[in-house]
Parts: structure tokens; C-alpha cells; sequence
């Protein structure tokens, strides 16, 4: 019973890792422009023990007239695995909006 239990802390470990992995990634993606995004493949996540990341780019779409978005879907895998641990969606636009206060502060910041 108590190496089920120790078996069961250790997938929870690495699905926290997976999660902690996609997020940090996901950062990346949100701080780089719109023009600038790439797809990637299958990819060795640096000091990770063993952790991949891969990115892959929707086509391009219309969210409105002037505006264009695109969804950057971030895969998580451990080793060789065929399946991802943790997969995570950021949608990115060709223009993002600014919160009125911006403004008066010069500042790049999204409004929610």
C-alpha cells in the first residue's frame, strides 16, 4: 500500500513539473510579437531531467477587420513519449489592446 502511495506522489510530481514547464513557456510566448512567433519542434528543456517542449501554430485567422490571431498550442512530453504530459493554449492577436490607464504611463500591457 505505501509504494502505491509513494508511485502516485511521483506522477503528481511530474504532471506539477509539466504544468510548471507549459507556463513558463507560455511567458515566452505572450512576450514575443505577434510577427515573431514560430513554430517548434520537439525540443530538450534545458537542467529538466528529461522534459521536451514542442509549439505548434494554428493558420492564421481573421478576429476582426483589422486584427488577426493565431493560437500557439505548447506540448509537454517526458523522454521519448509519443503523448504530451501537459498541453496548454495561448492565443496571441496581430494587435493587442491597451487598458485606458497605459496611456498616461507609455506601458505595453493587455486589457482583460
Amino acid at each position: 500500500m505505501m509504494q502505491a502511495s509513494f508511485g502516485g506522489l511521483g506522477s503528481s510530481n511530474i504532471a506539477l513539473q509539466a504544468q510548471q514547464y507549459a507556463s513558463a513557456k507560455a511567458d515566452i510566448i505572450k512576450a514575443t510579437t505577434y510577427d515573431d512567433l514560430e513554430p517548434q519542434s520537439k525540443s530538450e528543456i534545458t537542467n529538466s531531467n528529461g522534459f521536451q517542449d514542442a509549439v505548434e501554430l494554428s493558420p492564421e485567422e481573421s478576429y476582426s477587420d483589422e486584427i488577426k490571431q493565431r493560437t500557439a498550442t505548447i506540448h509537454i512530453y517526458l523522454g521519448e513519449e509519443a503523448e504530451p504530459r501537459y498541453s496548454l493554449k495561448v492565443l496571441r492577436l496581430s494587435k493587442e489592446a491597451k487598458a485606458s490607464w497605459c496611456s498616461n504611463w507609455n506601458c505595453n500591457c493587455l486589457a482583460f
